[in-house]
């Protein structure tokens, strides 16, 4: 959900059709709000905010707001479906995906990647005939709960060729009248009862122990009674611009209704619509399937957004949500686990500016790209992307955004590293130069320390100690970040000051942009110097005298981060007190202690970076916090 307010006038050359006649029609007004809702917000977070036509005025962009709504407890969506991938830099856990999904790898030489509208077609994959024999099990199956909308539906999306769909919907057509002809005849059906024992009542047993309380298991003898009365209403459906075929789900169920009205007796399988439907674009793009139990998918398209809209088995399957199948390949799994988590990440990021009181027009959005093939969005829509990459490397994190109910939490964290550090300070106290530094401090201290710090779960878009914990746990097996140097900054004469594991340490001040009863804001914790403290002299000149033959390097800091060894980090740690620069509220005094840190890591050869495509505001956002 996002809404951007704009005026502009009635013709714009070079633009999408639909997004002209949006800004044709804002225009009629003089005051005018225009509020988006999508599943697949890309393209809309890419465009640029400051574009203006000379003369037609603004685009579209989400300047006002984006809220990402929660979803329903009950909704299967993508993580769910498909699951998530590990993430140790994000500190994400596997999450499995539903038994749902069936590997298809015997299409290749039936129906191959990139045919043409010339392909002939001799036969169905057999994967595909299996599909469509899990498509009549799961309609007895739903025959015999009689819950949810009475309607069933199997999409077969293979090909976007119309002159292919019809050859697949003959092949179909030819295959269910053959399975029909078996079942109604009352042969023996060995492949249905090792589907329905092998597949579905094992599926059924892990939906039921996932928390799906809707998974009831029956009997083969239960399901071979209600197939013959489930088949004979099944028909094949092809949706596409040229055919004439038509789901009409709602007239079969005023016509059930109205029969139901007039004292008759309707059986459940007349109550709906039980369809195979074959197509390709128009099937894919907002055409909903009523109780769409099992999905046959070869289309491939490397568009995110694309991807996601294909997919029209998210949704809500209540009541059979495990008698659904997914048949796809392994490569198309894998790209929507990708989606999935990517599609996560910027629910965080969005909630994280939501939790600031920003807006769009101020945070910058990213998006997790695609080592592979795939890409976020149309090259027209993201066109104002830019692709880069992230990782610790180089970088400073520092926390910015303090929640008042773990700062008990992180004091005690503080008094551990002291205690762990188990030394007197490496450097004699100096008023000039208030710190406590220890030089040489193994890894596991700092890694401890950032495994006791708390922070915010929606605060955690820069600092995740965690995450960061993992990171210098990973490059210590390649010896980097093997020890470090750890400094409490202090300030000498400060308003306030704690003693804290037998230092006396003075807080120093740092305005809040916010403050409200849970949470304490800044804009920086860190002084530009102070990521200079570990440096010895020679390192300290090796710094300067890189960033003046580097145009590239914006600040010394970057520089120091660049001289600084592989093997060192820097650890700092700030107590800090300070007010709100507008209401004038203090925070940090009166026995409230404010534990803050960051971590300054040098440039490495060997980290790994995430890559990630970015809008204008985030390249903004970012060459002003360099």
């Amino acid at each position: 959900r996002f809404a951007s307010h704009i005026k502009c006038p009635t013709f714009i050359p070079n633009i999408t059709t639909t997004n002209r006649l949006i800004r044709e029609l804002l225009f009629l007004f003089d005051k005018s709000i225009y509020v988006g809702y999508t599943a697949t917000p890309y393209a809309n977070i890419f465009i640029h905010k400051d574009h203006t036509h000379e003369k037609y005025g603004e685009d579209i962009f989400p300047r006002s707001f984006i809220i990402s709504l929660s979803q329903p407890s009950n909704y299967l969506g993508p993580e769910k479906v498909f699951g998530i991938e590990e993430d140790p830099l994000r500190g994400v856990e596997e999450m499995e995906p539903l038994p749902l999904i069936r590997i298809v790898d015997d299409h290749d030489n039936i129906i191959p990647d990139g045919h043409k509208k010339t392909l002939v077609l001799g036969t169905l994959p057999g994967s595909m005939k299996r599909a469509i024999k899990s498509f009549l099990l799961s309609c007895a199956a739903r025959a015999i709960r009689k819950e949810g909308t009475p309607h069933n539906s199997m999409l077969i999306h293979v090909t976007r060729f119309v002159d292919v769909q019809e050859q697949v919907r003959e092949l179909v057509e030819t295959e269910l009248r053959s399975l029909a002809a078996r079942i109604m005849n009352g042969e023996e059906l060995d492949d249905f009862r090792e589907i329905w024992e092998q597949d579905y009542l094992p599926s059924t047993r892990k939906m039921a122990d996932l928390g799906f309380y809707d998974a009831v298991e029956y009997s083969w003898e239960e399901i071979v009674d209600q197939l013959h009365r489930t088949t004979r209403v099944v028909r094949v459906k092809l949706i596409n611009g040229t055919a004439r075929d038509a789901l009409d789900y709602r007239d079969v169920e005023v016509e059930a209704s109205n029969r139901i009205q007039s004292g008759e007796e309707v059986l459940w399988v007349e109550r709906g619509i039980s369809a195979i439907v074959i197509g390709g674009d128009k099937l894919s793009r907002g055409l909903t399937l009523e109780g769409l139990t099992v999905s046959y998918y070869l289309r491939a398209t490397r568009m995110y957004d694309t991807l996601m809209q294909m997919g029209r088995w998210f949704g809500y399957r209540d009541g059979y949500g495990d008698l659904c199948r997914i048949y796809t390949t392994e490569e198309l799994l894998l790209w929507y686990r990708h989606i999935a988590g990517a599609t996560r990440e910027l629910r965080e990021e969005i909630g994280y500016m939501c939790t600031q009181g920003e807006t769009p027009t101020t945070f910058g959005l990213k998006v997790r790209s695609h080592p592979g093939r795939l890409v976020v969005t149309s090259a027209t829509k993201s066109r104002n992307a830019t692709p880069i990459e992230l990782s610790y490397d180089g970088k400073i994190s520092e926390t910015i955004v303090f929640d008042r109910s773990y700062l008990e939490n992180n004091k005690r964290a503080l008094e551990k590293l002291i205690k762990d550090i188990g030394r007197p300070c490496d450097s004699e106290y100096n008023p000039k130069k208030p710190r406590n530094h220890w030089k040489g401090i193994p890894t596991g201290v700092v890694v401890d320390f950032l495994h006791e710090y708390r922070i915010k779960d929606d605060a955690i878009r820069l600092v995740k100690p965690d995450v960061l914990a993992g990171y210098i746990e990973q490059q210590n097996e390649i010896n980097e970040l093997i020890n470090w140097d750890v400094v409490i900054v202090s300030k000498d004469r400060a308003e306030h000051s704690v003693e804290i594991g037998g230092y006396e340490i003075g807080c120093v001040y740092r305005a809040a942009e916010k403050i409200s009863n849970n949470s304490i804001t800044i804009k920086r914790l860190v002084s530009r110097t102070d990521e200079h403290l570990d440096l010895s002299e020679k390192e300290m000149e090796e710094a300067k005298q890189f960033f003046e033959l580097n145009e590239d390097i914006k600040t010394l800091e970057i520089a120091v981060r660049h001289i600084r060894p592989e093997e060192r980090g820097l650890l700092l740690i700030y107590l800090i007190q300070g007010e709100d620069k507008d209401t004038h509220e203090k925070y940090g005094t009166a026995g409230e202690v404010v534990v803050g840190f960051a971590i300054s890591f040098p440039t490495s050869k060997n980290a790994k970076p995430i890559g990630y495509v970015v809008n204008p505001t985030w390249v903004e956002e970012e060459e002003h916090y360099t």
